[in-house]
């Protein structure tokens, strides 16, 4: 069986790879305990090219923008964990038959969290071009609220800001996460 790879010791929960459902903590596939196939078939290790967000990089921006977020105690503990034991590089790239291909790898799909991040970019400027304003993201007046389950609060507190900062240093943070 999969098993989660977290560094809380309470964590022995089966996962997908990726990110745990019981713990909410990412892992790189690499590092299940015991991993098998979805159909129960014994998994063999081999070596691929994948590509990485150095999210370790963002380590600084992620502790002052965090810090200016509402968001409920347990979350803010989760997050400063991995701020203090420090930030995973996130694989962004999987070898695949489904997805959104690599440019210049067809054996590569894009990671659906790093296919998110221009999604979420997108509909910001879509909103702002119907309205004539700035994109929510931006604008000052603006206050976004994001909710999402406990299983996804790496991604959308920790991997989502730190990709869209990548792509663009002016956009600013949502007021709170609620879970």
């Amino acid at each position: 069986s999969d098993v989660c790879s977290s560094d809380l010791p309470t964590c022995d929960a089966k996962t997908g790879g990726n990110g745990c459902e019981e713990c909410g903590h990412y892992n790189d596939c690499i590092d299940l305990v015991d991993p098998v196939g979805s159909t129960g078939e014994e998994l063999e290790l081999r070596e691929c090219e994948r590509y990485y967000f150095p999210l370790s990089r963002y380590s600084d921006y992620l502790t002052e923008a965090l810090a200016k977020v509402a968001m409920h105690p347990s979350q803010r503990a989760f997050y400063q964990h991995y701020l203090d034991e420090g930030l995973p590089d996130v694989c962004i790239s999987h070898p695949a038959k489904w997805g959104i291909a690599v440019p210049g790898k067809p054996e590569q799909v894009i990671y659906e969290w790093a296919e998110m991040v221009a999604s979420y970019l997108y509909i910001g400027d879509q909103v702002a071009n119907n309205n004539k304003t700035a994109s929510f993201w931006k604008d000052a007046n603006s206050q976004v609220v994001e909710t999402f389950g406990f299983d996804n609060a790496f991604f959308y507190g920790l991997l989502l800001p730190a990709m869209m900062h990548s792509i663009d240093p002016d956009i600013k943070l949502p007021k709170a996460f609620l879970w």
